[in-house]
This record gives structure tokens, C-alpha cells and sequence, in this order.
């Protein structure tokens, strides 16, 4: 079975849109740089099990590209998001790891955090110095930045065990979608089921950290997921509704 370090596909399904987006992640003049905005509305796919590639994985420096996607996602609520084990492990280690860092004064964590900070209240000439001579020494800095900041209490998320995939599903989307749907429907799915098209009775609650010292918790089961889990693309197919008439 071929590995697949990333996933940009469209579905038959209309609400479904598969998009990537590339992170912003450099600082123009005074102002850091904000990730360009995702539309709303979409579905989006963060697949990768390949622990050798493009460093998504604790063990290599680099954060990894599709890992810092994740995270601008998760900081912008676009849609649901749909994360394969081995992206979920290594977000919640890279969260876990710059809240670490930061209780280490004299670190290089607790440098930036300290002169990002000073610049957000103030900006000055001088805290814009201190923060790009950080970055140069480790680039990593700014992502792991806003990954540490990414809030999950407004998230619901379930474990989907024949795909083996993560999904996170905004709070508020959810709900605005549920507004849209008939008071009448089909017994044949849930009612959050036609809301999202997605199979989720199927699928297993899973609580999400939401303070900084749940994380550890957290990572042994997204370890264990990651090790147990056989994702593999064809297996997607039985997370989506079959075509139903509401």
C-alpha cells in the first residue's frame, strides 16, 4: 500500500471542498504577518503517514508544512477538518513542547514569547529586532507560536476508526449548518449527520485538551491512535453519507 504525504481531492458531495492553504509565516515591517483567510464553508483534508517526509513527526526539528496548515486552520474555523493520525500526534507534541519551552527562562522560546508579547502591546523598531534575530536562530519559533495559541474549546471531535482519521468540527459551524436543514428528515442518518455529510454515529466522541496541562494525556492517546490506526485513503469512502433525499 503506497504511502500518500498529502490529499487534494474534491467530492461528490457539494458542501465538500478539499483546500490547502500555505502559512504565513515571516514578519512584514512593525506587524507580524496574519494568515491569509480560509473560506468558510469548507471541508478540508490534512493527510500524511509518512514519518520520513517533510518532518511531521516529534522526532525531526521541523514542525512540517502540513502540521502548520493544520494549525492556521484550527486558528480560523473554516470548516471541518479532517486530520490522519500522524498529523494530530505531532500537532499536539508541537503545542506541548513551546508550553514546555516557555517555562524555561533563558530559553529561546521564552525570549521570542516575551519580545512577541512586548511587540503586540507596543510595537517598536526594537522589539521587531529582537523577534527577527530570534527567527533567524530558530525558524521554527513563529510556528510553534501559533500552534501553542490554537484554542480547541470551540471544537468538537470525533475518531473515525475505519478511515482512521481525526475530525474536527467548529462548534459554531455545526450549528449554523443545523439552522439550514428541514425539520423533517429521513430517519436514515442524524440530524448532525445531514448537517456535515458526514457519517458520525459511526464514529467516536473524543474529548479535546483544552488547558495546557491536559496535553500530555493527550499525546499517549493520539500515540496509541497513530500506532493502531491503518489509514489509507480508499477506507475515506465510508465516512461520507450515501446519497440520501431530504
Amino acid at each position: 500500500m503506497p504511502r500518500y504525504p498529502t490529499v487534494c481531492t474534491e467530492s461528490n458531495t457539494p458542501m465538500i471542498v478539499a483546500f490547502l492553504l500555505l502559512f504565513a509565516g515571516t514578519l512584514l515591517c512593525q506587524t507580524p504577518e496574519i494568515p491569509t483567510a480560509l473560506p468558510a464553508g469548507r471541508l478540508l483534508f490534512f493527510l500524511h503517514e509518512d514519518a520520513a517526509l517533510n518532518g511531521e513527526s516529534p522526532t525531526q526539528k521541523n514542525i512540517g508544512p502540513i502540521t502548520i496548515r493544520t494549525a492556521t486552520a484550527l486558528h480560523q474555523k473554516p470548516g471541518i477538518l479532517i486530520v490522519s493520525p500522524q498529523i494530530w500526534h505531532n500537532l499536539l507534541y508541537r503545542k506541548q513542547w513551546f508550553d514546555t519551552q516557555l517555562k524555561n527562562t533563558g530559553s529561546l522560546t521564552s525570549l521570542f514569547y516575551t519580545a512577541w508579547t512586548a511587540h503586540q502591546h507596543a510595537p517598536s523598531p526594537k522589539t521587531y529586532a529582537q523577534i527577527q534575530t530570534l527567527l533567524k536562530t530558530d525558524q521554527t519559533l513563529l510556528h510553534h507560536l501559533y500552534l501553542w495559541q490554537t484554542d480547541f474549546s470551540d471544537w468538537l471531535c470525533f475518531v473515525h476508526t475505519v478511515a482512521s482519521v481525526i475530525i474536527l468540527i467548529p462548534r459554531l459551524y455545526l450549528e449554523e449548518r443545523q439552522e439550514l436543514l428541514p425539520r423533517m428528515l429521513p430517519s436514515t442518518y442524524q440530524h448532525n449527520e445531514f448537517a456535515t455529510g458526514l457519517t458520525l454515529n459511526s464514529c467516536t466522541p473524543h474529548t479535546l485538551p483544552t488547558h495546557h496541562d491536559e496535553l500530555a494525556h493527550a499525546i499517549n492517546e493520539a500515540r496509541h491512535l497513530h500506532k493502531r490506526s491503518s489509514f489509507s485513503i480508499e477506507n475515506l469512502e465510508s465516512l461520507f453519507l450515501k446519497k440520501t433525499t431530504i
